[in-house]
């Protein structure tokens, strides 16, 4: 086009470049990437609770009005259910994972047999693994440095996140209201069809 309107002077395109151009862009592609390529697992979860992915997402830029500065996601794998709990520390996520068990169990029926997380060191202890242990948990942890491989917790987060400033910025309320942002919209995403979820 550059060439055609007589925008600019002095350049000089042969005809075998422009019978062979190339409308991709490889160098371009590679400069806008934020990470290379990475496989994606094709295996689904056949039941509830077979598979549950988790992320911790924090801190948050400004605290809630009670104090929190985090929100621990857990994601089936099966129906894609969400569910987020606020925390105010790292230390409290041995004791949510435990809270979002008996909730599994009482509300859906279900057992968590396995746990997927990214290995951060708030979901790494000895009584983490002794509780897991204990319950028949298995557990699965990505290879450090490598959030790919947790996906399914990770692609939610980001979700999540970007609703959250979408709904802060059209209400015109402040970033403590993240924690009421989050929650409202997990329920609406909980409410609406999905063609990941085979129910």
């Amino acid at each position: 086009k550059l060439v055609s309107k007589q925008l600019v002077s002095g350049l000089i395109l042969e005809s075998t470049m422009r019978l062979h151009s190339d409308a991709l862009c490889e160098p371009c592609l590679a400069g806008k990437m934020h990470a290379n390529p990475f496989p994606s697992s094709t295996l689904r979860a056949h039941a509830r609770g077979v598979l549950v992915h988790s992320d911790l997402k924090g801190p948050m830029l400004k605290q809630t009005h009670q104090g929190y500065k985090y929100w621990m996601l857990f994601v089936d794998d099966y129906l894609h259910f969400c569910a987020v709990f606020l925390l105010k520390r790292k230390s409290e996520v041995f004791s949510t994972f435990k809270t979002y068990k008996s909730w599994v169990e009482m509300q859906m029926g279900e057992r968590v047999r396995c746990l997927c997380d990214n290995k951060g060191r708030e979901y790494v202890s000895v009584e983490f693994d002794a509780f897991c242990t204990e319950h028949g948990i298995e557990r699965q942890h990505s290879v450090r440095n490598r959030p790919q491989q947790n996906g399914v917790a990770e692609r939610t987060n980001r979700t999540l996140s970007d609703g959250v400033t979408t709904m802060l910025a059209e209400s015109g309320l402040t970033q403590t209201f993240w924690g009421e942002a989050v929650l409202s919209l997990t329920h609406v995403l909980n409410c609406s069809y999905t063609s990941a979820c085979p129910e």
